[in-house]
């Protein structure tokens, strides 16, 4: 609502306390005001909608003229990740602890103590962990 609006819908509410005065016109100015308040809300909405719409068209307006040139070229730091865990394959000798009953205040543990083996698969796209 703009200001002037609130302002007369102020002065129709204090005016409803004076005799003289109609309910239908009192009814008719408020209906007006949030007629306008509604019409200003409309076309702010409608500009927000326009802008969300053609916001995809300045991407197109930005594309190479010249595709035989790449556009993103790979830097030399760039990796694949395929070698990250390569330090994890081979034989370990593991010890591990276990709560017996967890959640339950106990305090009781057992212990295990064994060798794992960490293997390729899949061409060292993966790894399976035997215990």
């Amino acid at each position: 609502m703009s200001t002037r609006t609130c302002r007369q819908v102020v002065e129709l509410r204090q005016s409803t306390l004076r005799p003289g005065i109609h309910p239908s016109t009192i009814d008719k100015l408020i209906k007006e005001a949030v007629m306008k308040a509604l019409k200003h809300i409309s076309t702010y909405l409608l500009v927000c909608t326009l802008v969300v719409i053609l916001q995809p068209l300045s991407g197109i307006a930005q594309q190479n003229s010249d595709p035989s040139k790449p556009k993103l070229r790979p830097s030399p730091t760039q990796r694949d990740g395929e070698h990250d865990f390569d330090f994890n394959f081979g034989t370990w000798k593991t010890h591990v602890s276990r709560l017996v009953h967890p959640l339950t205040g106990s305090k009781q543990w057992v212990e295990y103590d064994g060798t794992s083996v960490v293997s390729k698969v899949w061409n060292g796209r993966a790894s399976l962990f035997e215990l």
